[in-house]
């Protein structure tokens, strides 16, 4: 065998192919303020995976006083340059929200603001919750 060919048969492994992007996730911490007659501030943890220009992540929903509730936001989002757009949604039978997070991924950092916008009995129409997340490139 020829060294060009050997040399080639090693890099070939290197090389990156279209459409075979590999996962990678992104840690940090979620943080929202109150909804008002409703639930508290928020810090938790949050995972995004990301796939090439397309993310996904589901996180547990906590409750009132901070335990696990059993349910989960899910949502996908996309990356445009360097722009991140996450969208989600919760639900129960009596409340609910849409998630939109959007911000800035750059050196191996996320950073988003956005909100929540929940729905419930009595709430007079959609509340908005602040949030801001600031995640990490997990290595």
């Amino acid at each position: 065998m020829r060294a060009s060919s050997i040399v080639l048969a090693l890099a070939l492994p290197m090389i990156a192919l279209p459409g075979l992007a590999r996962a990678e996730n992104w840690t940090g911490d979620l943080r929202c303020g109150e909804v008002p007659n409703l639930v508290g501030p928020l810090k938790t943890e949050m995972t995004v995976e990301q796939s090439g220009a397309t993310f996904s992540y589901r996180r547990e929903v906590r409750t009132q006083g901070g335990g696990f509730s059993g349910t989960v936001e899910s949502g996908t989002g996309t990356l445009t340059g360097d722009q991140v757009v996450l969208r989600g949604s919760w639900a129960t039978r009596t409340a609910s929200y849409q998630a939109v997070y959007q911000g800035k991924l750059a050196g191996g950092k996320m950073e988003l603001r956005g909100g929540q916008e929940w729905t419930y009995a009595n709430s007079g129409g959609p509340v908005h919750r602040p949030c801001r997340a600031t995640l990490t490139l997990a290595r």
